[in-house]
């Protein structure tokens, strides 16, 4: 994912969970509209500086790709699905040392202090935009194992 294009996104108000979802709609069968939706509330760790929306989009996307499509398919995808899960949460951990988006920025976004402190300095640029592109990356990584 090119840098500008990301920043770009984030100026346009689509947070990091989207453009997550949204890089990989067209290879998961959804459109553009519903990836958007879908993934609405999880930037910002979910509004609360909690869990990084990098990583929620990633879930989203891994649930899309491995869960099932119908209750009966359930029993037979659920270990795929968290042998997939726990695999990105370890990559994830290891390169940023964190789920959460107030230790992976060092600024708690949550309050208004904290967000006008993240944008004076370019957090959003300088560490979310890399984040979503690594992400996107890391969820590639994996994308050709069957």
């Amino acid at each position: 994912m090119d840098h500008q294009e990301i920043v770009r996104q984030f100026a346009a108000c689509i947070v990091c969970s989207q453009q997550v979802c949204r890089h990989f709609a067209p290879r998961l069968g959804i459109d553009d509209s519903l990836a958007l939706r879908m993934a609405a509330a999880f930037g910002s760790g979910m509004g609360h500086a909690g869990t990084c929306g990098c990583f929620t989009g990633a879930m989203l996307v891994l649930g899309l790709r491995f869960g099932p499509r119908d209750s009966a398919a359930a029993p037979a995808c659920a270990g795929r699905l968290t042998a997939e899960s726990r695999r990105f949460e370890d990559l994830f951990r290891q390169e940023h040392g964190s789920l959460l988006c107030r230790d992976i920025l060092g600024i708690d976004i949550s309050s208004p202090e904290g967000m006008a402190r993240a944008c004076a300095q370019g957090v959003f640029s300088t560490v979310c935009a890399p984040l979503v592109a690594r992400t996107c990356a890391l969820l590639e990584s994996g994308w050709d194992r069957s």
